[in-house]
């Protein structure tokens, strides 16, 4: 797409919230480039005289064809994003009957590709994935504005007299947190150092019953995300627990960058997008075979030595600040916009 004028790009988030943020509106609003003019859409008119190139994020239901068809034939790009792997293969997922091979979300997606000038993900796995369905798939990891007011202002206040372990998260991860629930029990109710922060919904604090009575636990509702990504700040370790499915092996480093910016050491499961973080430079701690073992070990490795929580903080900041630049991100995608 040739011309001398930027090419015009509105944006359809998803949520307000978590990937709607990560995929689409913090990289509309990081966006400085001269080639590309991107606002993102508010509301539900529909001006067509107002853009070149629309994106979406997660095309995957029925009603949702009849609007890109249109778009479409009146000439415009359509750019669509996915953060997982869809269709759901494995049968043990919470949403595999929603989005299954030949279910009627499974065949919007079908539609959806076929309509599509160009798919954008944000791991090499999705990649992959999606080249076996569509001829030209971008990498975009997700990535972060350092020098944005989100991160300028300062880390969060701590919360705990004590040193804090945190994780976040949202429903989709109940299986990953329950994962690691008797490890967190045992060692802050064991220790009197100890406390256990958790961002996500109020109905997880039932996870980690045994440590209401302690009044070791401090729940963090739902906030709005500028604020969201500060709290990780308030660790002293952070965990990224994932099971080892084929879907979550998908994932992508978000977790480890939301510490990571804060320079919060993590201790984390060895799925592909962790080990990917890690990078061979110790930028967090990778729990052998997922076992409750390792996970403990190195948990407790970081809760004792000061010296190490910094060497693995500095680590991952250091990541953060190499991989996940979103200004250097922003490249590539104004060079897709521009020659979609």
């Amino acid at each position: 797409m040739a011309s001398d004028s930027p090419v015009r790009v509105l944006a359809f988030a998803a949520d307000e919230f978590a990937c709607g943020q990560w995929r689409v509106i913090q990289p509309v609003r990081a966006m400085d480039d001269g080639r590309v003019a991107a606002s993102i859409s508010s509301g539900t008119h529909i001006d067509l005289e107002s853009f070149d190139v629309a994106v979406f994020q997660r095309v995957l239901w029925p009603q949702q064809i009849r609007v890109l068809r249109a778009l479409k034939q009146a000439g415009k790009k359509l750019i669509f994003d996915y953060d997982d792997a869809f269709p759901i293969t494995d049968s043990t997922h919470r949403e595999h009957a929603t989005f299954a091979p030949g279910s009627v979300n499974s065949d919007a997606l079908e539609q959806a590709l076929a309509l599509a000038d160009a798919i954008t993900v944000p791991t090499p796995q999705l990649v992959e994935h999606y080249r076996q369905m569509h001829r030209r798939v971008v990498l975009l990891p997700n990535a972060v504005d350092l020098a944005g007011p989100m991160f300028t202002n300062g880390p969060a206040e701590h919360v705990a007299p004590g040193l804090t372990v945190f994780w976040s998260g949202w429903t989709s991860h109940e299986e990953n947190l329950r994962l690691i629930e008797p490890v967190i029990t045992r060692l802050v109710r064991s220790r009197t150092d100890v406390y256990f922060a958790l961002s996500g919904p109020t109905e997880f604090t039932a996870i980690f019953s045994a440590l209401r009575g302690d009044q070791k636990m401090i729940h963090f509702p739902k906030m709005p995300y500028e604020p969201f990504m500060r709290i990780a700040s308030v660790a002293d370790v952070a965990i990224a627990p994932l099971t080892l499915t084929g879907f979550n092996q998908n994932k992508s480093e978000i977790r480890l960058i939301e510490a990571g910016i804060w320079g919060v050491p993590v201790v984390a499961s060895p799925a592909a997008p962790y080990v990917r973080f890690e990078g061979g430079r110790g930028a967090c701690l990778l729990a052998e075979g997922n076992s409750l073992d390792a996970w403990e070990h190195h948990l407790t490795r970081l809760l004792d030595d000061s010296a190490l929580r910094r060497q693995v903080g500095r680590a991952a900041r250091t990541a953060v600040e190499s991989n996940y630049d979103l200004k250097q991100i922003n490249v590539t995608r104004a060079d897709l916009l521009c020659d979609v």
